[in-house]
């Protein structure tokens, strides 16, 4: 069966500019938390999955750390000095270690799971545990984009953090475009990293099913034309769009007004421009 999307890494160089405009567009999102390896994130929590907004917060630290094997911070850090945006997508599983060796086995260039724990203060004001292990692999060219599958060791935890309750009716991320030259190129990697899934194709695009959302795989040209805007070519392959549900537009767009939050509709859908959202393209649709 195929997985589905567990968060994406919104990487933002001034994220309490990101956390303002996060909180603009409608999100609830939780306190700043302070990782011990150089960044810190606000999460905008729904039932089973979460938007992380990520910024560094100590460069120094980062930059001591001894790189023993794929490094979250270091690649975060190297990606905002070029760019912002989503700088990574991660994908739910029930086993981190069969990932691992699976994609070995596919010829992937994948780094061992390792496990971390951490206290989380749930809704109602208990203070548990909770732990994932997750298990980086990464495309051929990862140089704007890095993926990792990430297990919950106590999941009727993890998804009871934060406030899924959005004032934009926003229930979930519902799609992730990726702009590359040859979606057909990137189709095995996803094939292994979705462990088994089923596929739609059109030109210029491949869509790839998960469990509960999909993942489109574009060229530049394609995305330019399907919401009318214009996506420069790159060597490399990045996270260009997504798509997040929402259960009433007509409510979501009154608050953009109200807001003056720059935005187009097209086609049932409300899109905010990438170069207002830090460097992604926001499609909210019903």
């Amino acid at each position: 069966m195929s997985s589905s999307i567990d968060h994406v890494v919104y990487a933002i160089r001034d994220l309490k500019a990101g956390h303002e405009f996060f909180q603009q567009l409608g999100f609830t999102l939780t306190d700043l938390a302070v990782h011990p390896f150089g960044t810190g994130n606000h999460l905008a929590m729904f039932e089973r999955s979460f938007i992380e907004l990520l910024g560094v917060l100590d460069k120094e630290v980062i930059l001591q750390r001894k790189k023993k094997s794929f490094s979250f911070s270091t690649f975060n850090l190297e990606f905002l000095e070029q760019q912002e945006g989503i700088s990574a997508l991660v994908i739910s599983t029930e086993d981190a270690d069969a990932d691992y060796k699976r994609f070995l086995e596919d010829g992937l260039e994948a780094y061992p799971p390792f496990r971390f724990a951490r206290k989380a203060t749930l809704r109602d004001g208990r203070e548990v545990e909770v732990a994932f292990s997750i298990a980086f692999v990464l495309p051929e060219d990862s140089s704007r984009m890095a993926f990792f599958v990430c297990q919950h060791h106590y999941p009727e935890y993890s998804w009871l953090q934060g406030n899924p309750n959005h004032s934009n009716t926003a229930t979930g991320i519902y799609n992730i475009d990726i702009v590359c030259e040859n979606p057909s190129n990137l189709l095995p990697f996803f094939m292994s990293l979705l462990n088994g899934t089923t596929i739609e194709k059109t030109e210029g695009c491949i869509f790839v099913k998960t469990a509960k959302e999909s993942i489109s795989l574009c060229t530049a040209s394609y995305i330019s034309n399907r919401y009318n805007i214009e996506i420069t070519k790159v060597a490399a392959p990045f996270i260009a769009a997504m798509t997040i549900k929402v259960l009433s537009l007509d409510k979501l767009k009154n608050s953009f007004q109200k807001t003056n939050t720059a935005f187009k509709e097209m086609d049932g859908q409300l899109i905010i421009a990438a170069k207002d959202a830090f460097g992604v393209l926001l499609i909210f649709e019903d």
